[in-house]
């Protein structure tokens, strides 16, 4: 926690670690200088963690984000990291079909 606030804490356990620190933004928090991850980047560990809490998010963020997000570029780390066969290709694919039908995934 810091002041209030939930912060995660990701360290560099995995290969796809380098591709999200490439894509992080620096922010303020509180005068503080902090890395966060981009939305496409935040979809991904969601995707990795899979927990129905995640797949609540996911859909959070699709629908706040809408047509900014690189929902491609999500689909195609996650059939990277997993393989096209995956059950989270498959529900990412389901959730960018029902929330952004004009993405036409």
């Amino acid at each position: 926690m810091f002041e209030g606030r939930r912060v995660d804490v990701f360290v560099p356990l995995i290969e796809f670690y380098e591709v999200a620190k490439q894509r992080r933004q620096r922010v303020l928090l509180d005068d503080q200088p902090v890395f966060i991850w981009d939305a496409e980047t935040l979809c991904v560990f969601k995707l990795m963690f899979f927990r129905r809490k995640d797949l609540a998010d996911l859909e959070q963020i699709l629908r706040v984000q809408s047509i900014k997000l690189d929902h491609t570029w999500v689909g195609r780390q996650i059939v990277y990291i997993y393989g096209e066969r995956d059950p989270r290709v498959s529900q990412w694919h389901e959730l960018v079909a029902e929330v952004l039908p004009e993405a036409g995934t």
